[in-house]
């Protein structure tokens, strides 16, 4: 599977016969498949033509071909913009003024560009090795605050098998992590609905029954609160759950070797245990030289994140919840899961 990229054909070409753009040049000749706001018919005309064209030239580069992205998304784009979050893995050039650009990013969560496209925005990095009882602060900005900054998504799965494990001084350090972490990173303004699940594991001790007990106030009113805008969170726990931490969105990847409880309840900016944090943004790695694209991890984690999910809900379909067979924001009795990057393979 690859990234989608839809593109007003104006805006690809200036881009593709443009030597400042390496990276976006990359993305499409390399990791995209690529939608023209074109017909079919467009298409094989430009094609069969004899006259140089981007889409012959860009076909006889590459061999990749370019299909219409008129009924799979311009047709509808231009009469509902927010036809844009249907499709959560894909990047937009359009031809739109810069701030109609932003305007468009911070409303829906999606990268969008247009014929001067940012590098940076598609390669973003960010790491920090973090050292137990260290502090780590700038300011008034500390832990999550200063690892993070508000970035462009609308979509987020988070998957710790042992997120929800420990405690502080009776206060759950996994609850108080997440709500700093999403506080850190969330986006200002979205118009649309901003999707979470969490994929957890539970203890065979039955310490976390009564946690789960409390999981809407505690976590979801909680995370309901972070922003005006509104938000979908769905909580899963599962057995069947992938070993490594990580918290997938629809524009990056967010990894911690020992877990997302990088910092204590009592001062959130002392680091609770040695841990790496990385946030890659999923083109960090575009040239083949540099390996594989963050977003190839992403799409061959989440048919394993699914199959534990899906264990789930066809227990809770037929069966009252136990242990390891929980969830929670999902609606019944139907218990299907709404987030759309679990929808991304169907």
């Amino acid at each position: 599977m690859n990234y989608k990229v839809f593109s007003e054909v104006e805006v690809l070409k200036d881009i593709l016969l443009s030597y400042n753009y390496p990276k976006w040049n990359n993305v499409i000749k390399l990791h995209s498949d690529n939608y023209l706001n074109l017909s079919d018919d467009e298409i094989e005309a430009s094609l069969a033509s004899q006259q140089p064209n981007i889409i012959a030239d860009f076909f006889n580069a590459t061999g990749k071909g370019i299909k219409s992205g008129k009924d799979l998304f311009f047709n509808e784009f231009n009469e509902d913009p927010e036809v844009i979050v249907k499709n959560p893995c894909s990047y937009f050039l359009l031809n739109k003024n810069d701030q109609e650009i932003i305007d468009l990013m911070n409303s829906y969560g999606v990268i969008v560009q247009n014929n001067n496209p940012n590098e940076d925005i598609i390669s973003k990095r960010s790491y920090e090795e973090l050292i137990k009882g260290h502090e780590y602060y700038d300011g008034p900005k500390k832990g999550w605050h200063f690892l993070t900054d508000k970035e462009i998504f609308n979509s987020f799965i988070i998957s710790d098998p042992h997120l929800f494990d420990n405690e502080e001084k009776g206060k759950n350090i996994g609850l108080h992590n997440i709500l700093n972490l999403l506080d850190a990173i969330l986006p200002d303004s979205l118009i649309t609905t901003f999707h979470l699940l969490i994929i957890v594991e539970e203890k065979s001790n039955g310490k976390l029954s009564s946690f789960f007990n409390k999981i809407k106030a505690d976590l979801i009113d909680k995370i309901d609160n972070l922003r005006s805008y509104e938000f979908l969170v769905e909580v899963v726990v599962t057995s069947n759950i992938i070993h490594k931490r990580r918290a997938f969105s629809n524009n990056f990847v967010i990894s911690c070797d020992k877990g997302f409880k990088l910092f204590k309840v009592s001062d959130d900016k002392k680091c609770f245990d040695d841990n790496d944090f990385e946030l890659k943004y999923f083109f960090h790695a575009n040239n083949p030289n540099d390996g594989k694209p963050n977003f190839y991890e992403f799409f061959k984690k989440l048919p394993n994140i699914k199959k534990g999910i899906n264990e789930v809900l066809e227990w809770r379909r037929n069966q009252s919840e136990i242990h390891n067979k929980r969830c929670y924001g999902i609606e019944e009795p139907e218990f299907k899961i709404v987030n759309r990057l679990y929808h991304l393979f169907n």
